[in-house]
């Protein structure tokens, strides 16, 4: 996309929540795999249509796939998550669920190879690619449950940057992309690697 609009992206890499943060203050132009909520609409403008509809899942040390075979079953188990992430609301308002929540995905795949925790939570593109990358490959399987959530990830650009007049070329060149069918192919290498 940088090609096609002639522009250079500088990639900062950094916890969730402290990218959100910095999105909420412009220290960051343009985040990408962002889900749409009511207060992230207050600091960005959002990129239409969606690039990718991600579904939200439970892993498991292998092996373990019933041990969460429904809802309820959660309640039995210590969930891990990424603070800041806006998946599964209903686990972090439910007072009967005990998660933990850490400030990177690649803390909660330790977190589960060392059995902190029963189970994580995450978006399966991402947390397929960490697996593969961090060299975890065949420990964990996704849990018999699949939470009914599944979102709409965006690029979005931060109300408060200097490139907020690139919006309507940015979602015109994403358009080109997504009907070239240049996005699948780039998250399916994404989570081939």
């Amino acid at each position: 996309m940088g090609e096609k609009l002639n522009i250079r992206f500088e990639f900062v890499a950094c916890p969730w929540k402290r990218c959100v943060s910095m999105m909420k203050d412009g220290q960051v132009d343009l985040i990408t795999n962002f889900a749409l909520t009511k207060e992230r609409l207050e600091f960005s403008h959002y990129i239409m249509p969606p690039y990718a509809i991600q579904q939200t899942v439970l892993y498991v040390q292998k092996g373990n796939k019933d041990l969460i075979r429904s809802y309820p079953d959660i309640n039995k188990s210590i969930i891990g998550t990424v603070k800041g992430a806006h998946i599964f609301e209903r686990l972090h308002i439910d007072p009967q669920i005990q998660c933990v929540e850490v400030t990177q995905q690649t803390q909660l795949l330790e977190m589960l190879k060392n059995n902190r925790v029963s189970a994580i939570l995450g978006i399966e593109t991402n947390l397929n690619y960490q697996i593969i990358t961090e060299g975890y490959s065949g420990m964990f399987e996704r849990a018999a449950y699949t939470p009914p959530d599944a979102y709409g990830v965006h690029f979005a650009i931060s109300k408060h940057s200097r490139h907020n007049n690139l919006e309507p070329q940015i979602e015109r060149e994403l358009t080109n992309l997504l009907q070239e069918g240049e996005v699948s192919r780039v998250i399916d290498n994404y989570i081939r690697e």
